[in-house]
């Protein structure tokens, strides 16, 4: 009975914090789906699956932001799904990609539901979801004491942001599973190995994406090229996702060095951080990521690397 209480006490905490403090709305997400980790592998399957669907009715019942209800318990359903298949002794890999394709499958099953009960089209529902939220940003900005010709360029461009953000929406939701998954898991592997058994997962800085889906990549630059809308759409959420991609494999790169020089290891999140706040630095990590496909930086065998990667 400790162990609920103090699992519900941690997720709602989780749940009201970005509520209280908006700014940390995102650092809350990403470890939103560790508690869950946590406790489904101490507590068991029944016991957790009992909790999610207790708890779900409440956060709908506390909040008139469905949107935001519907994002948290999606994080939830995603910690669920990664303790599941990292206790069924899956490869890192193999629990990253299907937890991907079942927080994404999940997320769209929620918003679809949502839309059903709200007797609204999923776009209709999804726009009028965005639409809140940017408003919400608006009145932050404001809050924040934004000059006054930002804040108007910024609500000018709000009609332009909606129609992009509502159709990249698929990209972004699974780019935002493939994040907070690998993040869940090398920060559970990092924090709790002592109390869970985990899988032999290898060395996760030995990552390396398989060779082909630079193919993908390319793909999908080309279909941004072409002058047809959907083909578009499809080349941008295929950009998001693959970017996604390399930036955990540029990332790798670093951690390798960073392991090999046997820097401390507290340097790794503030570098994280920073890397992540700073575009240019992203955008150089991704780049990196990119190109170890052909310069393979860290001189490893690819068999070896894919066998136990994320």
């Amino acid at each position: 009975m400790k162990s609920i209480i103090c699992e519900f006490g941690i997720i709602i905490s989780l749940y009201f914090i970005p509520i209280a403090f908006p700014f940390l709305g995102g650092l809350c997400a990403i470890f939103t789906p560790l508690p869950v980790f946590f406790y489904r592998i101490r507590l068991g399957r029944r016991i957790s699956i009992i909790f999610i669907g207790a708890f779900s009715p409440f956060i709908f019942y506390i909040s008139d932001n469905y949107f935001y209800s519907i994002i948290f318990l999606w994080l939830i359903i995603l910690g669920f799904m990664l303790s599941e298949l990292t206790e069924a002794k899956f490869s890192l890999e193999s629990v990253i990609t299907k937890a991907c394709v079942g927080g994404a499958f999940s997320a769209f099953l929620l918003i679809f539901l949502c839309a059903s009960a709200a007797n609204k089209g999923i776009l209709e529902l999804t726009a009028g979801f965005v639409n809140t939220n940017l408003n919400i940003i608006l009145t932050l900005y404001k809050e924040a004491g934004i000059s006054e010709s930002e804040i108007k360029l910024f609500t000018a461009s709000m009609g332009r942001l909606e129609f992009l953000i509502v159709r990249i929406m698929p990209g972004l939701i699974l780019s935002g599973a493939l994040f907070i998954s690998v993040i869940t898991v090398l920060t559970a592997r990092g924090s709790f190995a002592k109390k869970i058994a985990f899988p032999n997962f290898g060395k996760p800085n030995c990552w390396r994406a398989r060779d082909n889906l630079v193919w993908y990549l390319i793909i999908s630059a080309v279909l941004i090229l072409l002058p047809i809308g959907d083909w578009k759409l499809i080349g941008v959420n295929g950009l998001i996702v693959l970017l996604n991609v390399y930036f955990f494999q540029g990332w790798a790169i670093i951690s390798y060095y960073l392991e090999k020089k046997k820097i401390n290891k507290g340097v790794k999140p503030l570098l994280f951080a920073v890397v992540i706040s700073i575009k240019y630095l992203l955008f150089a990590l991704i780049a990196a990521g990119l190109f170890d496909t052909w310069f393979n930086f860290r001189k490893i065998e690819n068999k070896t690397s894919v066998k136990n990667a994320p």
